[in-house]
């Protein structure tokens, strides 16, 4: 048995061997980063081990001979797109818990009042239990705060960085910004532009390999994190994983996006992040900065991130089992 300790509270983890194996079916292996990654192990109470499978028609049928038959599921997890047509009472007679993903647009929400059902990004008009992102199943987190305490801010190679395509307005108007930044040297900030959205992304389609990436945010005092399609994106939880500090822009496009208040989650539980009303304010902001200022945030934001990522993971886990 192993015990953690969060807000002085002792959180016992029993053996791997006495561990649940809770099975998540999806059609989308980004779709189950949250769970491939490691994440809900990582601030879980323990009690359960994840285990990611392809989502196939075989799992609604019911009938047997299904590839996830070979895992003795203890608990079984659905996520499901958004656009899905199928009935959910189909789901949710087959399934102990149901993820709705791939909503960035937050369209009209089926309004179920279930603490078994869940959904990522944030949604005012949703019924749903909110679930955060977490990292992208592909992301590189070797020597991040995963297996090692995170870099301090002094010994930092970059000041920021934002590696990405333009996919909304507000990745833009960064872009015009930062070509007229004179506060930062070009060797301190690491600025990588894809033509386009890719689903896999890789030097062919015009950005860095995984590991590469992973290396410039654990470089990297600041990470800016503009709204792609949602507000919310799988960056931000990556620069909080490498310990980079997000940098958000509460912006015409954030305030005008479909998902109203989307950073409600962050905002409400007192998340440290940088928060700006436009990137224009960013030159400014940037020359303001001194290093002990910058080491208390970063300090801040590893004791808010734990502490709030376990206490959404265990919200989830609480609905696999009254007494996770």
């Amino acid at each position: 048995m192993v015990s953690i300790l969060l807000d002085n509270t002792p959180i016992t983890k029993p053996a791997e061997h006495t561990k649940a194996t809770v099975c998540i079916f999806s059609q989308d292996p980004i779709s189950a980063s949250l769970w491939s990654r490691g994440t809900m192990e990582k601030y879980g109470c323990g009690k359960y081990k994840y285990v990611s499978l392809p989502f196939t028609s075989c799992q609604l049928l019911g009938n047997g001979g299904c590839d996830d038959d070979r895992v003795n599921c203890n608990k079984k997890v659905a996520v499901i797109n958004v656009s899905d047509k199928t009935n959910h009472r189909v789901y949710k007679n087959r399934f102990d818990v149901l993820v709705q993903s791939e909503d960035e647009y937050c369209k009209p929400s089926i309004q179920i009042h279930v603490d078994t059902y869940f959904r990522f990004f944030h949604h005012e008009g949703s019924s749903m239990k909110y679930i955060p992102l977490g990292v992208r199943v592909d992301f590189d987190e070797t020597n991040s705060q995963k297996s090692s305490p995170s870099k301090p801010v002094t010994l930092r190679k970059y000041t920021y960085n934002f590696m990405g395509s333009l996919t909304s307005g507000s990745r833009k108007e960064l872009l015009r910004v930062l070509k007229g930044d004179d506060t930062t040297l070009p060797n301190r900030r690491v600025v990588k532009i894809a033509p386009m959205w890719a689903r896999n992304p890789s030097p062919v389609t015009g950005y860095f390999t995984p590991s590469a990436y992973g290396r410039v945010l654990r470089e990297s005092i600041f990470t800016l994190c503009p709204s792609g399609q949602n507000p919310e994106t799988y960056r931000i939880y990556e620069a909080l994983e490498s310990g980079s500090i997000p940098i958000l822009a509460m912006d015409t496009y954030y305030r005008n996006h479909k998902c109203n208040n989307a950073y409600a989650p962050f905002i409400q539980s007192g998340a440290p992040f940088i928060y700006l009303q436009s990137w224009y304010e960013l030159p400014r902001f940037l020359r303001s900065l001194n290093n002990t200022y910058m080491t208390v945030l970063q300090n801040d934001l590893a004791i808010w991130f734990k502490r709030w990522m376990t206490e959404r993971v265990l919200d989830f886990e609480s609905s696999l089992s009254p007494n996770p």
